[in-house]
């Protein structure tokens, strides 16, 4: 963290909340909801781990790997590279975006895990535990606003109006061609990769498939 944050967030801890994760595990949804939602706390979003985060609450999102990296070479169509350099770079990048370190947030008390498969078509199990954590309650209208808000059309518009993926919006987090053509749905790596790669990467990725129940 910023020598900034890290001494605000030490003498008032209850004003922040981390919102940690892997790239392209649905953290920018989550983001914006925690924003709408508490709108006087600091919320940092981060790819990379630090140790103040076990006494911060922190709210970590988690995708199947094989279609973080899936979602991941989307972003690069505009790149002029060939197929097999797309893979290893996305490869690269989310080794380097936290996908080790979310493993040793899971028995730590301050951590909420949301896992992208369980939020991606419904938001309601993401207010409910909102709600026990934060003791907030969440009424059914303001689920049903936000709902309207960050629906996965909605966010598309948005983020269509950006341009390329390196454009970005630095209030909501949001790219230019965030969602991809399949809208973010789940074990789109079955068809996209060849098994070589999937065995490739399954190898890889062992221990987060088995530590969230991937396999």
């Amino acid at each position: 963290m910023k020598l900034f944050d890290t001494i605000a967030s030490t003498l008032r801890p209850g004003s922040y909340i981390i919102q940690f994760s892997p790239i392209r595990t649905g953290s920018t949804l989550i983001f914006n909801i925690l924003s709408d939602l508490f709108p006087k706390k600091r919320i940092k979003k981060t790819h990379t781990y630090d140790e103040a985060y076990g006494r911060l609450r922190t709210i970590c999102t988690i995708r199947h790997p094989l279609d973080c990296i899936v979602s991941t070479i989307k972003t690069k169509r505009e790149l002029k590279l060939t197929p097999e350099q797309v893979f290893r770079q996305s490869v690269a990048e989310f080794d380097d975006s936290g996908i080790r370190d979310i493993i040793r947030m899971v028995d730590q008390p301050n951590t909420l895990i949301f896992k992208y498969e369980e939020f991606i078509e419904d938001l309601d199990p993401v207010f409910d535990r909102i709600e026990a954590a934060f003791g907030r309650e969440i009424p059914e209208q303001e689920r049903a606003r936000i709902k309207e808000k960050q629906s996965i059309d909605a966010v598309a518009s948005r983020a269509s109006a950006l341009g390329e993926f390196s454009n970005w919006d630095p209030v909501t987090k949001l790219h230019g061609n965030h969602i991809s053509d399949t809208k973010g749905r789940p074990n789109v790596y079955k068809t996209f990769f060849t098994q070589e790669q999937i065995t490739e990467l399954e190898e890889r990725y062992g221990d987060v498939l088995d530590k969230f129940g991937y396999r």
